[in-house]
């Protein structure tokens, strides 16, 4: 593999990721905070209290194989995280309040384009687009 590469690489398993990589586990901790976005009766309390509740126990154990491991060739590191739905979750939760999630959605499926001129070469067009779903995950 090119370890200049700017593609992410999933992985299901840690052994087929290359070696000698940074590991970064985000799991655990992404976990906890789905566990708070889906169980709401715990909001208010603190945090310690939910995460030691047997609702949380039952929540991590059924969550516990269900992650991927993203490999970041141009910063040599792998990252463990959530799977790609509840990655969403977690990434558009804070929107809630502003967009429902039918909205956010038909935004994840949503093509963007940008153009724009270069400061100081006003003949240099640049363009970048993006599919949003290939960027979650």
């Amino acid at each position: 593999m090119n370890s200049t590469s700017s593609v992410p690489v999933f992985y299901s398993t840690l052994d087929e990721a290359p070696l000698g990589h940074v590991f970064i586990d985000a799991f655990v901790h992404q976990v906890k905070e789905l566990f708070r976005i889906e169980h709401t009766e715990f909001l208010g309390r603190p945090k310690s209290e939910a995460f030691a509740s047997e609702e949380f126990k039952t929540y991590a154990a059924s969550k516990a194989g269900e992650h991927t491991f993203v490999y970041f060739p141009w910063l040599n590191t792998l990252v463990k995280t959530v799977l790609a739905e509840d990655y969403f979750s977690l990434i558009t939760n804070r929107n809630q309040d502003l967009i429902t999630k039918e909205e956010q959605l038909k935004l994840r499926d949503f093509n963007v384009a940008i153009l724009g001129l270069s400061v100081g070469s006003p003949t240099h067009v640049r363009g970048e687009s993006f599919h949003a779903r290939n960027h979650a995950f």
